[in-house]
């Protein structure tokens, strides 16, 4: 079973300095640790058996890289809703032949519309 470590880890002796940084695989005795110790770092959430989600050279917490990430997909989306909007009208607009911005669709409107066939029967 792998661990991860969730925060920075250091220890060791002076001789042997630890330096575990987040987002690291790590094991009990990567860190010399007691069974008691190793637990403690588990019970705490240090050390977890699922992978830390940012890169180990994001300053802050899980949370906040989430949300930002989240927060870049909604903006992306936003941006890629208008691109498929534009490209919409321009095919409305080829279609009517007129050059004038027909009125929107709703996007309900195209998943509900019936699929178009060639017109001939099998």
């Amino acid at each position: 079973m792998a661990y991860y470590a969730w925060s920075p880890i250091r220890g060791g002796t002076a001789e042997k300095p630890v330096n575990i940084a987040r987002g690291d695989k790590v094991t009990q005795s990567d860190l010399h640790v007691s069974d008691a110790d190793w637990d403690a770092l588990l019970e705490s959430g240090a050390i977890r058996e699922k992978e830390f989600p940012a890169p180990g050279d994001f300053d802050g917490s899980v949370i906040d890289y989430l949300r930002e990430k989240l927060n870049e997909a909604q903006a992306m989306s936003a941006v890629d809703e208008e691109e498929a909007a534009s490209e919409l009208a321009q095919i409305q607009n080829a279609a009517t032949g007129t050059g004038e911005t027909p009125e929107p669709v709703e996007t309900s409107a195209l998943s509900s519309s019936p699929s178009s066939s060639s017109g001939k029967s099998k």
